[in-house]
Formats: structure tokens, C-alpha cells, sequence
């Protein structure tokens, strides 16, 4: 789930052509399996095909598996979210 960084009650400073990746789940018994990998790369790949600044995805500071996993994906940290995740990014020039 993802939508442009516009016209929500939590975009209050709306970031044109920017895109947020609201939630990734995958079901406990589906995981480890290559599913959430290829689900990103499908979001990725959709949300690239707009041309965006950039691609913004939060997580829990304590979700060391969801770091590496954003990680390896190439986002890159960037400070908080005013709901306490971590924010992280994709930037493209």
C-alpha cells in the first residue's frame, strides 16, 4: 500500500511527486520465502514508472530484520517520522 505524499491527514507538508510505502505484510508462515522481496521489487518497480523524487518507507527502530531488508532494497535513513519510526528513502535525481 503506498500513495503520492499529498492530501492526507498525516502529509502536513506535502512533498509533490513523492511517494510513501504505507505497509509491507506478509503472512508469518509466508515469510522467509522471497514473497515480501518480490512484492517490494513489484511496488518499487510501479511506483519508478511515475518518475518520483523519491520513495519514502518507515519501520520500528527495534525491526533490525526490516532495516536490512529496506536496506538491501536501497533506502536510506534519514531521521523520524513525528510517529517515532524511522524514516528512510529511496532519492532519484
Amino acid at each position: 500500500m503506498y500513495s503520492e505524499w499529498l492530501n492526507a491527514e498525516w502529509a502536513t507538508d506535502p512533498r509533490p511527486n513523492e511517494y510513501y510505502i504505507f505497509r509491507v505484510m506478509t503472512d508469518k508462515d509466508c515469510q522467509g520465502k522471497g514473497y515480501g522481496r518480490l512484492m517490494m521489487n513489484t511496488a518499487l518497480e510501479e511506483i519508478r514508472a511515475r518518475e518520483p523524487k523519491a520513495i519514502h518507507i518507515g519501520y520500528s527502530a527495534d525491526n533490525d530484520l526490516a532495516r536490512n531488508f529496506y536496506q538491501s532494497l536501497g533506502f536510506v535513513e534519514y531521521g523520524r517520522f513525528d510517529w517515532g519510526d524511522i524514516a528512510a528513502k529511496i532519492e532519484f535525481k
